[in-house]
């Protein structure tokens, strides 16, 4: 297996400027945290609209339950002769 030093490694190139591309970051927690700060109100917004969306649909899906029960007839012998040693 042959390895390549970083120098040897070709850049990528943004192929309409001719410019390298820049290296992707990673977002802290602080960013993040401050981004939905700053919208907060839109996200309560919609959580309360899902909200009472989802109430009302709970309330308004009819209430169907079907049941079924079926008695059947004693087995032959019943338990105890089938437990007692012949």
């Amino acid at each position: 297996m042959q390895t390549e030093s970083v120098e040897q490694i070709p850049r990528l190139q943004d192929t309409e400027l001719g410019k390298p591309l820049a290296p992707v970051q990673k977002a802290n927690w602080v960013e993040n945290a401050s981004l939905f700060w700053d919208s907060r109100r839109v996200f309560a917004r919609v959580a309360g609209t899902v909200f009472v969306l989802s109430i009302l649909v709970a309330l308004l899906l009819p209430k169907e339950y079907v049941s079924g029960a079926r008695i059947m007839p004693p087995e032959q012998g019943g338990i105890l002769q089938r437990c007692l040693p012949h």
